[in-house]
């Protein structure tokens, strides 16, 4: 039998992948996620989502929760035709100092994914070592 393979990435192509990656992995998505919706979620759900998609109910919460890293869009276009369109709420996208300490922070988020504006090639990631350089370190 085939070992499943659990790494999840922020660049991974599904959406529902994509979220729970941003989300911090599946049990951290199921806790977030029923922590922000007050409806329990539990981790055997979220792994559903890989063979379905993301429920309806669970697109504003997952956009909100990370504040535009992911468009209800990306992750429902069935649902919400607009690439534009970010629910009420949803902060502006970050400002690059902002993206470059969290991408510091976090390897596995890419700048494109906090602030598509300034940072709009997906692939492009910050260099080796920035997180001890004067602009991603503390």
């Amino acid at each position: 039998m085939a070992q499943e393979n659990n790494s999840l990435t922020a660049d991974t192509p599904k959406p529902a992948h994509r979220a729970v990656a941003l989300l911090g992995g599946y049990q951290e998505a199921a806790r977030r996620l029923s922590a922000f919706t007050g409806k329990h979620y539990s981790v055997h759900a979220i792994r559903k989502w890989y063979q379905t998609r993301i429920p309806h109910d669970a697109v504003i919460p997952i956009a909100r929760m990370l504040d535009g890293a992911m468009s209800p869009y990306e992750m429902r276009p069935d649902l919400y035709p607009d690439p534009e369109w970010m629910p009420p709420g949803v902060a502006a996208p970050l400002p690059y100092k902002t993206v470059l300490q969290l991408c510091a922070a976090h390897p596995d988020i890419t700048p494109h994914q906090l602030n598509r504006d300034i940072y709009p090639n997906p692939d492009w990631r910050l260099p080796a070592g920035f997180a001890s350089s004067k602009h991603g370190g503390h």
